[in-house]
């Protein structure tokens, strides 16, 4: 169950990086977080950039939009999503895996 957590207009999402993988996509649910693989490597904040650019990219607003507040050097992420509705988050998340409401 994905731990989505709204403070204000801000929707705040636990995610577990998978970085080196072959291509870059949301994989599911992994222990209550969303799992994003990306291609990029674990080095010099990259894998971080790409996982906001994924991240970005299909929920339809830009980069900057995208933030990653907490775990910036751990597999396990938060990330807050700004500028997309709180209900569009949730149901991009539900896609993957059950969202703790």
């Amino acid at each position: 169950m994905i731990g989505v957590t709204v403070k204000g207009d801000v929707a705040y999402v636990p995610v577990w990086v998978q970085p080196g993988a072959k291509r870059d996509r949301i994989v599911g649910e992994h222990g209550g977080h969303l799992k994003v693989a990306v291609t990029a490597p674990p080095e010099g904040g990259r894998a971080n950039k790409a996982v906001a650019a994924l991240l970005a990219k299909e929920l339809g607003t830009k980069k900057s939009s995208v933030e990653i507040v907490s775990g910036a050097a751990s597999r396990k992420k938060r990330v807050a999503i700004l500028d997309v509705s709180v209900h569009r988050v949730k149901e991009f998340c539900k896609q993957f895996g059950n969202v703790k409401e």
